[in-house]
């Protein structure tokens, strides 16, 4: 009877900490050079780090330019194709636009942005997919997957007519943020990245609302 209630707490808590390592959690990524002021940043209160430049005011912009996602700082502790690597670069490109777009007008790439406009110049800087295999055996073997997928970025946010920038924001994630991540997420390379991407979006219009 003592085995069995060992045993019992053991799987419960390898449960416990398969859950916690799946759920999505902010962390600090090293600075890939991306930003100019990377030094600045601090722990915020949306992202991970974010600075802002004093007296800078959101509310006063109502349209914003998108540049193309930035791919030239970019690492990753696993392989993946130059046509995948755009393909989630075209990803994080959309869920920005379709969460601004809210808000916002969103100009066109052709678009030249103006003293009403904000630009927001996103990096990509990490990715790492999940074991996938390891989590198709612990699934088998206690019920659970035991990893997951994490990215960060790096994005700088700029006046459209002057060029000064006005913040910066960093951020790795990992982990499942909603359903399709969680269920299908560690058995697949891009889908907790692809939920990442989603959260990273929700934040960014939460963050330029409340300054």
């Amino acid at each position: 009877m003592k085995k069995l209630f060992a045993l019992k707490k053991a799987f419960i808590a390898i449960l416990a900490i398969s859950v916690f390592s799946l759920a999505g959690c902010a962390s600090v990524h090293p600075p890939s050079g991306f930003l100019p002021k990377a030094s600045a940043l601090q722990k915020g209160k949306h992202f991970e780090q974010e600075e802002i430049a004093p007296g800078t005011i959101f509310k006063s912009y109502r349209k914003i330019k998108i540049e193309p996602v930035e791919l030239g700082f970019f690492s990753t502790e696993d392989e993946i194709p130059e046509s995948e690597l755009k393909r989630l670069a075209f990803l994080l490109d959309a869920e920005f636009k379709n969460r601004l777009d809210e808000k916002y007008e969103i100009l066109a790439d052709t678009q030249t942005p103006d003293a009403e406009t904000l630009v927001i110049s996103p990096g990509l800087v990490f990715h790492k997919s999940p074991a996938r295999l390891l989590n198709a055996i612990t699934t088998l073997l206690i019920f659970v997957p035991v990893t997951s997928g994490s990215a960060a970025f790096e994005t700088k946010i700029s006046d459209g007519s002057s060029n000064r920038l006005l913040a910066q924001i960093a951020e790795k994630r990992t982990g499942a943020l909603n359903i399709k991540s969680l269920l299908i997420g560690p058995y697949t390379k891009y889908t907790h990245v692809e939920g990442i991407f989603k959260k990273w979006a929700e934040l960014l219009a939460e963050f330029l609302s409340e300054h």
